[in-house]
């Protein structure tokens, strides 16, 4: 495992959105059908986070789906499996993965939103215009783990537009080639660097539990990032 580490701000938001939203257009009126197991499956994913930090991670989602399965329906299996038919190819078998923690504005906007602190972040590494707090890069087997978690938790992401400020990305090396993906959690999209949209139909994304799980991989290497800001409760109602 190379875990790299660029020291910026020291502020931080801890608040961690796990809650996945299932549109009413998913709940059918048919008889619920078994959630998808892999969506519920512990990962393995030694030996960069050991089986008590994955599940401390893990566990809320779990809890999550548990409550969704009464509602879970043929239409909902539809959504599910086409987001995963959308992205899966694009999670080959890698030689290598890199996970990555991002400030969330591209250099070309935050030398105008954030005056007085541009200086600091434009000292960090770049990872396709956005400023990087740290990487971990995992190899091998474990980094097949560690794919295979990402590829089981793909889900259809939110229908509701928003701006897309990624604090995650993820490289995937194989012999040949690799794959870049932005992720913002926040907004429930990604982007995969250099082709068109997945499936625009399905707006496919990782569930809630990765952006977990990274938390407690980038805490653990000591590594910066940014947390999603929750919502002032007047506007949370």
């Amino acid at each position: 495992m190379n875990v790299t580490s660029t020291p910026a701000s020291k502020t931080r938001t801890t608040t961690l959105a796990i809650l996945l939203t299932i549109g009413g257009s998913l709940l059918g009126a048919d008889q619920p059908q078994a959630v998808p197991a892999a969506l519920t499956r512990t990962p393995n994913l030694a030996p960069a986070l050991f089986s008590d930090e994955v599940t401390r991670g893990f566990a809320p989602w779990v809890e999550s789906v548990k409550k969704m399965s009464p509602q879970w329906t043929p239409e909902t299996s539809a959504e599910f499996e086409g987001a995963r038919k959308a992205l899966s190819p694009r999670l080959p078998k890698v030689t290598q993965i890199t996970l990555y923690s991002l400030f969330p504005v591209d250099r070309s906007h935050f030398r105008k939103s954030l005056t007085g602190k541009a200086d600091p972040l434009e000292q960090l590494p770049d990872f396709h215009g956005y400023p990087v707090f740290g990487a971990v890069r995992l190899d091998g087997e474990e980094a097949n783990r560690w794919t295979d978690f990402l590829r089981d938790q793909i889900v259809p992401g939110e229908s509701t537009t928003g701006e897309f400020m990624p604090r995650h990305a993820i490289r995937l090396t194989t012999e040949v080639s690799f794959t870049d993906i932005l992720v913002c959690f926040q907004c429930g999209k990604l982007v995969v660097v250099g082709v068109d949209k997945p499936d625009s139909k399905y707006n496919p994304v990782f569930s809630p539990a990765v952006e977990a799980v990274l938390r407690i991989l980038f805490d653990k290497n000591k590594i910066e990032h940014v947390g999603v800001k929750p919502k002032p409760k007047d506007e949370a109602r």
